[in-house]
């Protein structure tokens, strides 16, 4: 059921996370207006088991990304409030609330494994990012040549690891 109880609590859920998120500086007004409208769905639509991954992303996420961050700082070639923007929010949370639309609209597995894996990737890309931008040594991924840390298109075995070790922990709150 796509309108009802749950999806407005889901919406009030994810606007009250949003206003508290914005507040704490975390999301700039435009991304908290995104991260209600991802939110909503994924709240309403998907109930709890969708809203704690989601909800893992965003916490971990937002505490990495102000860990260290006077090292980081001057290290990201992007640095332009990272994770903070509408754009940003969208460019993570987009693709798990269309999944967990489409599960509401056509019921079947497939699309929690989609929404799972667009999660799981967020969460890979942010924890890598945020690890990977404090590594000594980095290499750009389409030479192998030497490249700074925080350099767009630059992977490190540090960031590598954080990536990975993201996506697993997402896939085990998404598989319990």
């Amino acid at each position: 059921m796509l309108a009802g109880p749950g999806a407005v609590w889901g919406l009030v859920a994810a606007a009250l996370v949003s206003v508290v998120a914005h507040r704490a500086g975390a999301l700039t007004l435009g991304g908290a207006v995104a991260a209600t409208a991802v939110g909503g769905i994924v709240f309403g639509w998907g109930g709890v088991q969708a809203a704690l991954p989601l909800l893992f992303f965003f916490v971990t996420g937002t505490a990495l990304s102000r860990w260290q961050q006077g090292r980081k700082v001057h290290r990201l070639e992007h640095n332009d409030h990272k994770g903070r923007r509408a754009g940003q929010v969208l460019a993570n949370g987009a693709v798990a609330a269309l999944a967990i639309g489409g599960g509401a609209l056509w019921p079947g597995p497939v699309w929690w494994a989609a929404f799972g894996g667009a999660i799981a990737a967020a969460t890979a890309d942010t924890w890598a990012t945020e690890f990977g931008v404090l590594a000594r040594r980095a290499y750009l991924i389409t030479t192998g040549a030497p490249a700074p840390p925080g350099r767009s298109g630059a992977v490190s075995g540090q960031g590598t690891a954080a990536g990975a070790l993201g996506a697993t922990s997402v896939a085990a709150l998404v598989a319990a």
